[in-house]
């Protein structure tokens, strides 16, 4: 007897169990999202501006100044920008200045190789960059090719190093450069990926399992470069972690670099070392691990806070409000971030409260969870003065309480991600669909390749493929923005994967579970389907999606296989706007559905498809 059946699935992906024990729900997806509790393509991305930036992006801010200009902060791995009207502006801040008289050697005859040279030792690595200015032309060289910011090639000792002017010199081991030449060295560059046996996840995700991250001081090139950017008031406030605090003037524009915190007029005591840094509601800019102020050694569970609204002066006084507290639990901080309410802090095993409480303590710090993880300093989020997280092998929301956040795609995403990368992972908003992104590398991949989305309107959770490495919310511009391989993209425009001229589709696609028709007791036939999918964003002028069925006869057979006990099929075909129904033949105990599209132009949704079955027996 033939039937029609309705395909009635619950929103969200389920992998904690076997293909056929969650029948009912979806089973695999990408770049797709739910929204209303049915399934559809997520938007397109376009790049932002042709323009590439130099490094791999780690945190990106957005802000407005006092004028109304739009900026839009990106910290890389070798430098900081602030992106307006399209355009990248390097405000790296120098780290040290250096004037010596004819510091300059060349190298063989012919060579664009330069030797520069210090008094003192300069600090630098390879991969950093040095300007160069004050200097004349000498040995065929060009002032012109001197006198510009270049990268450093190598260092051959504490007090030389090498750059590539572009411009050959005549004699070669000729040394000038004029009686002031000046080099500005820029705060050292980081690495790309983490490399085992330096900074933040040394060794195998550090000590243990997952390990605990280490803190070393800036300036190691094996070190993957993590970023902390605030703003206060239209300024902006930076630190590398493990390394100094910087600000940069709003109001001296887009010319001028970051300077470093302690050289702004009236400052004292401001950390030479710190973790990770950010600005309170109440205007105290605070810092999470920090070097002491008496000793000036560095203490990785030190919290520090500048006076109120004097962030350059920390010397804490009968006068003012700055201070410092220390965590007993964990042994460093991972980071922090500023609620609505209060400061979270968390360490390597726990959670922290500090809520602004006034004279003469300033903060009330209270521990509020232990026995818990942050798999990074970049995987925490708030939304709705929520705060969501990746831990080691698990994630959490913090709502008053610090508590475990069921997953359902948990085991799925832990056994993939690449442990020794963890420090990349990171963590993004999109406030528009309600969802929390985390971005992390796929097991043997260096790259951050894979996502994982909690819907927290739905309560449901998907994941997809996206190479992303910064990610910022559409608090003001009205859409997420994204970065990967030195470009800015902007989110949710358009339906296609703009990173390819012309672009390319997003290759959005959904499959469902295992599911029997009457509990499985008998072989059905499939004849008919009658789909409902909608096309509503497409730009393609005759869009079009593949449905598939998938039948099989017992549990753990692979589909489209044929044996002398069992007969499968695999039946895909084309499902247009007008589509009304689409005749298959598939024979099985077991089926699965699939939707998928393959062609540029095309955004879909999905609603409730239906079958027309019957009986079969078994040939």
């Amino acid at each position: 007897m033939k039937q029609f059946q309705k395909l009635a699935f619950n929103p969200g992906l389920v992998r904690e169990g076997t293909n056929y024990s969650t029948e009912g729900f979806w089973w695999d997806c990408d770049r797709v999202r739910f929204r209303n509790g049915t399934p559809e393509s997520i938007g397109g991305w376009t790049k932002f501006s042709d323009t590439q930036f130099l490094g791999t992006a780690r945190r990106m801010l957005n802000w407005q100044t006092l004028l109304g200009a739009d900026l839009l902060a990106l910290a890389t791995s070798k430098k900081l920008y602030i992106e307006n009207g399209g355009g990248f502006y390097d405000v790296t801040p120098v780290r040290s200045t250096v004037t010596a008289a004819n510091p300059l050697t060349t190298g063989s005859a012919g060579s664009s190789i330069v030797t520069g040279t210090t008094a003192a030792a300069h600090g630098a690595s390879v991969g950093d960059f040095v300007t160069i200015s004050g200097a004349s032309g000498f040995d065929g060289v060009l002032a012109a090719s001197l006198n510009q910011e270049l990268e450093i090639l190598s260092v051959p000792s504490t007090t030389t190093f090498t750059v590539d002017t572009g411009d050959a010199c005549t004699v070669g081991g000729s040394s000038g450069g004029g009686a002031a030449v000046t080099f500005e060295f820029q705060i050292s560059v980081g690495s790309d990926v983490s490399v085992s046996g330096t900074g933040w996840g040394v060794g195998t995700w550090g000590r243990g399992a997952w390990g605990s991250e280490a803190l070393v001081s800036a300036g190691s090139a094996n070190q993957i470069r993590l970023w902390s950017l605030t703003n206060y008031g239209e300024d902006l406030v930076m630190a590398v972690r493990g390394g100094a605090i910087y600000y940069w003037d709003a109001t001296a524009g887009l010319a001028v670099r970051g300077v470093a915190l302690s050289t702004l007029p009236g400052a004292s005591g401001v950390p030479p070392q710190v973790g990770t840094v950010l600005v309170t509601q109440d205007r105290h800019m605070i810092a999470l691990g920090a070097t002491e102020l008496v000793s000036g050694a560095f203490d990785p569970l030190l919290i520090r806070w500048s006076n109120q609204e004097d962030i350059a002066n920390w010397t804490p006084s009968t006068t003012n409000t700055a201070g410092d507290f220390r965590l007993t639990s964990g042994s460093y901080i991972v980071t922090g971030q500023a609620t609505r309410d209060e400061v979270l802090v968390w360490t390597d095993v726990s959670l922290h409260s500090m809520r602004f409480s006034g004279p003469p303590y300033t903060f009330d710090i209270r521990q509020i969870g232990d026995n818990l993880s942050l798999v990074g300093p970049n995987a925490v989020v708030t939304a709705n003065n929520v705060t969501y997280w990746m831990g080691r092998d698990k994630f959490y929301v913090y709502n008053g309480v610090a508590q475990t956040l069921p997953c359902s795609v948990r085991r799925y995403v832990f056994d993939d991600i690449e442990r020794t990368q963890a420090t990349q992972i990171h963590a993004g908003l999109n406030e528009q669909y309600s969802e929390i992104w985390w971005f992390y590398c796929s097991s043997g991949s260096i790259d951050l390749d894979r996502y994982v989305v909690y819907n927290y309107a739905e309560q449901v959770w998907y994941y997809g493929s996206m190479m992303r490495s910064a990610w910022t919310n559409a608090s003001i511009r009205g859409q997420p923005y994204a970065t990967w391989g030195g470009y800015l993209y902007a989110h949710e425009e358009g339906v296609d994967d703009g990173s390819t001229n012309p672009p390319s589709a997003l290759g959005a696609f959904i499959e469902s579970s295992d599911f029997d028709i009457e509990d499985g007791t008998a072989f059905y036939f499939v004849e008919r389907v009658i789909p409902d999918v909608r096309f509503d964003r497409s730009t393609a002028s005759a869009p079009v999606v593949t449905l598939t069925v998938k039948a099989r006869d017992f549990p753990g057979q692979d589909f489209g296989t044929s044996n002398s006990r069992a007969v499968t099929r695999t039946v895909a075909s084309p499902v247009e706007q007008y589509t009304r129904e689409v005749w298959i033949r598939v024979r099985g105990r077991q089926l699965a559905v699939r939707v998928e599209a393959a062609d540029a132009g095309v955004a879909w949704q999905l609603g409730k498809l239906r079958i027309s079955a019957r009986t079969d027996g078994r040939r």
